[in-house]
C-alpha cells in the first residue's frame, strides 16, 4: 500500500473519529459504564463508523478493480457495519446479530472466500469438502462474538483487532491474494486512528 493512500487513510478515520466524538450525545453514541467496562463516565461509542466509512469511502477510489471484482464481499462487511451501528445506537438483540452475521458469511463463502481445509496435521492435508461452509459460518459466527465480548477494555479490542488485521494480511500475502492483503491493510491504518482515541483513559 504507498504511503500517501496510508497517510490519506488515516487522516480520513482521524477526523471521521473525531467528529463523531463531538456528535455522540447528539447521535445517542453514549456508552454507560458496565461490568465490563473500566471506564466510570459516559464515553462516546461508535468509533466502527469513523473506520469503516474511511475505508469505504477510499477502498473504491484507490482499487476501484478490486471493489468491483469484490463487491459481494464488500457487501457482507456493510451488513456487519449497520448491525453494529445499531449495536452502538440501541443495543441490537443478540438474535439479530447473529442472523445479519450469519447471512453476511454465505455471501462471502459464494464470492470465494472461505475455508477449504484444516491443512496439513502429520503430512495428511484434511480437506473440508462439504463441510466447508459449516465450518466457515462455525468459524465466523463464534469468533465475531468472542471478540464482540472483549470489546470493554480501553484499548483492548482495538489491539486484538491489529493481530488479527496483521495475521489477515500475512494469509494474503502468503497465498497471494491481493484483496486480502489490502482489505486486511486498509483496516490496520483505520484501526491505528482509533487507537490515538482508545487508549485508557478512552475519548
Amino acid at each position: 500500500m504507498p504511503l500517501t493512500e496510508m497517510l490519506i487513510l488515516f487522516l480520513t478515520a482521524a477526523i471521521l473519529i473525531w467528529l463523531i466524538i463531538r456528535n455522540a450525545p447528539k447521535l445517542g453514541l453514549i456508552d454507560v459504564p458496565n461490568g465490563r467496562s473500566i471506564h466510570k463516565h459516559a464515553t462516546p461509542r461508535g468509533a466502527g463508523i469513523g473506520i469503516y466509512l474511511a475505508v469505504a469511502l477510499l477502498f473504491p477510489f484507490f482499487h476501484f478493480e478490486l471493489f468491483s471484482s469484490y463487491f459481494w464481499s464488500l457487501t457482507a462487511i456493510f451488513l456487519v457495519f449497520v448491525v453494529g451501528v445499531l449495536d452502538d445506537h440501541r443495543d441490537t438483540a443478540p438474535r439479530t446479530k447473529f442472523v445479519v452475521i450469519t447471512i453476511a458469511t454465505i455471501i462471502v463463502y459464494f464470492d470465494g472466500l472461505t475455508f477449504t481445509s484444516l491443512k496439513t496435521f502429520f503430512g495428511v492435508e484434511i480437506p473440508l469438502g462439504i463441510l466447508s461452509l459449516p465450518f466457515t459460518l462455525f468459524a465466523t459466527v463464534g469468533f465475531t462474538n468472542a471478540f464482540n465480548l472483549i470489546d470493554g477494555l480501553d484499548g483492548l479490542a482495538g489491539t486484538i483487532g491489529l493481530v488479527i488485521l496483521a495475521t489477515l494480511y500475512y494469509l494474503g500475502y502468503h497465498y497471494a491474494d491481493p484483496f486480502v492483503m489490502t482489505i486486511s491493510g486498509s483496516f490496520i491504518i483505520a484501526l491505528l486512528a482509533f487507537l490515538i482515541f482508545n487508549w485508557n483513559p478512552a475519548r
